[in-house]
């Protein structure tokens, strides 16, 4: 287990809002929803590795600094970016099952999200050290496609860029009957939010002390842009 500290840009809820709130009551540190055909403690077991990274989506998978950087660097460039981005509305989410996990995701497919995931996988790319051979390795243990060995060994991580999908991890590991009731429960949960566009305003910029510790927010910038273009400097991805 390493001890060193790895950061990463994700997508959170404006605070306040009816997503934000529901995802304070999943990932309550005190007792989770009620859920038909769950006890507490089984349910708490399903959703500890979720837990244990936050409510999110991920835009720019976790990395620890590489040698020329630093947290204040990249504070830095994470400022800059969201300057000059745009705000914007994506599609509402929904609950599913992704293979061995719950997530909520887009209703429906949006550019503007895989945009700025793509975006900040390049934007922050100078400061991602070189994962280490045990993490390489723990990444290819799940059987990884030829393009996505590509994508781990040019950007440290398998599943950016047109293996991306966003999301935000409900639960998991979990299996078919499991998936079955908690979709069953979290129907009538997400209903709050389910006909209500995604505010995406910000990217946050959150840590780890050490891997068995939980992320925590350091900061959510503000989208403050003018357009969803690509900020000058930023490679797109068909160049790769």
């Amino acid at each position: 287990m390493t001890t060193e500290a790895r950061y990463a840009i994700y997508y959170t809820p404006p605070a306040g809002s009816v997503l934000c709130r529901f995802g304070n009551d999943w990932f309550s540190p005190e007792k989770s929803p009620e859920i038909s055909g769950f006890e507490q403690q089984t349910l708490r077991r399903l959703t500890a590795s979720a837990r244990h990274y936050g409510f999110h989506a991920t835009l720019k998978p976790p990395f620890a600094l590489a040698a020329r950087s630093s947290a204040e660097d990249l504070a830095r460039s994470v400022a800059g970016f969201a300057a000059g981005y745009a705000a914007f509305e994506a599609p509402p989410m929904r609950p599913v099952a992704l293979s061995s996990f719950v997530a909520l995701v887009p209703v429906e497919p949006c550019v503007a999200l895989n945009r700025l995931a793509d975006d900040c996988v390049t934007a922050f790319e100078p400061h991602r050290a070189e994962p280490s051979v045990s993490e390489l390795d723990r990444r290819r243990s799940a059987g990884l496609t030829a393009r996505q060995e590509e994508l781990l060994q040019n950007w440290g991580y398998p599943y950016v860029f047109e293996e991306f999908r966003f999301h935000m991890t409900l639960a998991g590991p979990t299996d078919r009957a499991q998936n079955k009731k908690l979709l069953a429960g979290l129907e009538e949960l997400t209903q709050p939010f389910r006909d209500k566009p995604l505010i995406v305003d910000a990217v946050s910029l959150v840590a780890q002390t050490r891997q068995d510790q939980p992320f925590r927010l350091l900061r959510r910038f503000p989208l403050d842009g003018a357009s969803q273009s690509r900020p000058a400097g930023h490679q797109a991805v068909t160049s790769l």
